[in-house]
């Protein structure tokens, strides 16, 4: 039997930005109305996993004026080990300590990537 489509509540703010590709809708919601569809509920505690850890890399690697210079020893985000062994440090692992492959596999490619859009929007910006 097909799942009924759930009712979807309404944007706090929705933004339409056009481009030269097209129209791109961005909508805001309250994070009481997260979509209860199929997967979602693993989604959410990931989101919220992923915004810990991005705060704390901005905060460690960009300024104002750009990528800050780390000492190599300080440097976690050179491999995904090391930036598992530091999420581990900073208590975002599981119960008993022991390695999460997800900081790993997803985590790290995640937060790799947005930190490389921040830091190219960064130095668009200062151009």
């Amino acid at each position: 039997m097909p799942r009924k489509k759930p009712n979807k509540p309404e944007p706090i703010e929705s933004v339409l930005v056009e481009d030269s590709v097209g129209d791109i809708l961005l909508e805001v919601y309250a994070e009481e109305d997260w979509p209860k569809e199929r997967g979602w509920n693993n989604k959410l505690p990931y989101l919220e996993k992923f915004n810990i850890v991005l705060e704390k890399v901005v905060n460690d690697y960009l300024g104002p004026s750009g990528k800050k210079r780390l000492p190599p020893t300080k440097d976690y985000m050179l491999s995904a080990t090391l930036f598992a062994q530091q999420c581990q440090l900073w208590g975002l692992g599981g119960e008993d300590g022991t390695d999460d492959s997800s900081f790993r596999k997803k985590l790290y490619k995640d937060i790799r990537h947005e930190f490389t859009v921040l830091t190219n929007a960064i130095d668009e910006n200062k151009n």
